[in-house]
């Protein structure tokens, strides 16, 4: 089960995300990506950038922030070799395991 934490990033971080990402944002809400969770912080994927990175935003207790974070290597045994959708050393199950659901 996927975690169903949202953030919603500050005006000016929209703005940084839409100059990084090269297009504007449609909204500033993101929805936590990894696995369901209690301890750490949450991730949300803003927008790819650059072959095998992406831009996240970080949350936990504190402020939402931007970071980039280069894409999880992982790929599914075969014969499906679907890759995972998350960055590289995430928590929990990779996208296409149970309890790992991603985009």
């Amino acid at each position: 089960m996927r975690c169903k934490e949202r953030a919603e990033l500050p005006g000016v971080l929209v703005k940084a995300a839409s100059v990084r990402c090269g297009e504007p944002l449609h909204d500033g809400w993101v929805r936590c990506d990894l696995a369901a969770h209690e301890d750490g912080d949450h991730f949300g994927l803003v927008d790819s950038l650059h072959r095998g990175h992406a831009l996240w935003a970080k949350w936990g207790d504190g402020d939402v922030e931007l970071v980039e974070q280069p894409d999880c290597d992982v790929a599914q045994p075969a014969p499906a070799r679907d890759g995972c959708c998350l960055f590289a050393r995430h928590q929990g199950g990779h996208t296409w395991e149970a309890g790992g659901e991603g985009r």
